[in-house]
């Protein structure tokens, strides 16, 4: 089974489900699939957004895919 479509915590997601970036004032379109969302899956978890975002506003680190919030509450803790 693929992620095309789904709803997880109210909102659709999948790689089928146009959008645009979730980060302020970007417009940048995307699609909410795995490639796009912050952390592992769908939903986020624990210390993930889950939302979704442009590959200007994705930062790969040790912990996975993460947006800049995320990532900047993640290295304050490691600091």
């Amino acid at each position: 089974m693929g992620w095309s479509y789904g709803i997880v915590n109210g909102r659709k997601v999948g790689y089928a489900v146009r959008a645009t970036c979730d980060k302020r004032g970007c417009k940048e379109k995307i699609d909410r699939g795995l490639a796009y969302v912050c952390g592992p899956m769908h939903g986020g978890g624990d210390g993930f957004c889950g939302r979704y975002f442009c590959y200007a506003h994705l930062v790969m680190a040790a912990e996975g895919q993460l947006c800049e919030e995320c990532y900047a509450a993640i290295e304050s803790v490691m600091a």
